[in-house]
């Protein structure tokens, strides 16, 4: 898979809550693909800048690909 390899969730945090887990691959951002840790900086500013309090992440697990809605950090 492309994308950007999971290697710590923070188990108190909103990626926990939707099961994200180290190891999943983040495939895409707000429905753009991203490759570098500097892609998913860029893309979830653009969705904080936006007034929105989520964002939509594609990733791929053991479970195959699946669309995961994850609440941002306010602040």
């Amino acid at each position: 898979a492309k994308g950007l390899v999971v290697t710590k969730v923070d188990s108190n945090g909103p990626a926990a809550e939707k099961n994200i887990r180290p190891g999943d691959v983040i495939v895409e951002v707000s429905q753009a693909a991203v490759s570098t840790t500097a892609d998913v900086v860029k893309k979830i500013r653009e969705v904080k800048k936006a007034g929105r309090e989520t964002v939509l992440l594609l990733l791929e697990g053991d479970s195959g690909m699946r669309f995961v809605v994850v609440r941002l950090p306010t602040g």
